[in-house]
């Protein structure tokens, strides 16, 4: 049901558990918790899959590291590989996490907007040097006419000057959003895709100048027509802090 080793060199397969006291090379297969306190290399598959340290990378692309964790959440303190799961949580993230949300301790992004959609936006991005996810909310001060609220799901790509001072992003995604009266999920639909160049203006804040360009999947009878729309799409701008 369960395996122990100092150090694996090999294979361990067990019903529940599998646990690796400094590290192991080879894989660990279990249905509930895999577990390498150490340099990791090779495979962790299972429920729940924690390393110390995953994979030594690749100069050109994690994707071609020796090491994957595939499970529903996977941890590590520093991950140099893949991990493959629902959730992927690391202190820091140097290799390609694919997941619903992708989570870097030592890396991410919190931003407050207003845009065309929603005068207040709430945007939080994390993930690896990769892409990030991208989690928003948005929210209109019951204006008429105006979903009251509303919320995202994306991806965001970034791309800063070597002196951090200057940046640029790319993100799409797809926004929810509450009309009064009407239930969440029967509310208007948008994808958004938004570019953004962001400044640096003290030490700490970034300020934030974006373009977006809107697709309306779906709008209900009370909602007020967007100026400039074009058939479904329609333009928007975004201003913000960082």
């Amino acid at each position: 049901m369960t395996n122990k080793a100092r150090y694996l060199q090999g294979a361990q397969i067990a019903g529940l558990i599998n646990s690796s006291k400094v590290g192991m090379v080879g894989f660990q297969i279990a249905t509930i918790f895999n577990y390498s306190d150490g340099q990791t290399n090779g495979l962790q598959l299972g429920l729940f899959n924690y390393a110390r340290t995953v994979g030594f990378g690749h100069e050109f692309s994690s994707l071609l590291s020796d090491t994957w964790q595939i499970g529903l959440i996977n941890f590590s303190k520093v991950n140099n590989g893949n991990q493959i799961g629902l959730i992927n949580i690391s202190g820091k993230n140097n290799g390609v996490p694919l997941g619903l949300l992708n989570i870097d301790a030592s890396e991410g992004r919190l931003s407050f907007r207003s845009t065309d959609l929603f005068l207040s936006n709430v945007s939080i991005a994390t993930g690896s040097r990769f892409f990030s996810n991208m989690l928003q909310f948005g929210y209109n001060f019951s204006i008429n006419g105006l979903p009251v609220w509303g919320m995202s799901y994306g991806l965001e790509k970034d791309w800063m000057n070597p002196e951090k001072t200057k940046f640029i992003s790319f993100s799409t995604a797809l926004w929810q959003q509450k009309a009064k009266d009407i239930k969440l999920l029967k509310g208007p639909k948008i994808l958004r895709s938004e570019f953004i160049y962001g400044y640096k203006f003290n030490k700490i804040r970034f300020l934030e100048i974006g373009l977006a360009i809107n697709y309306q999947i779906k709008t209900v009878e009370s909602q007020e027509p967007s100026l400039f729309s074009m058939g479904n799409f329609f333009p928007g701008i975004v201003l913000g802090i960082q």
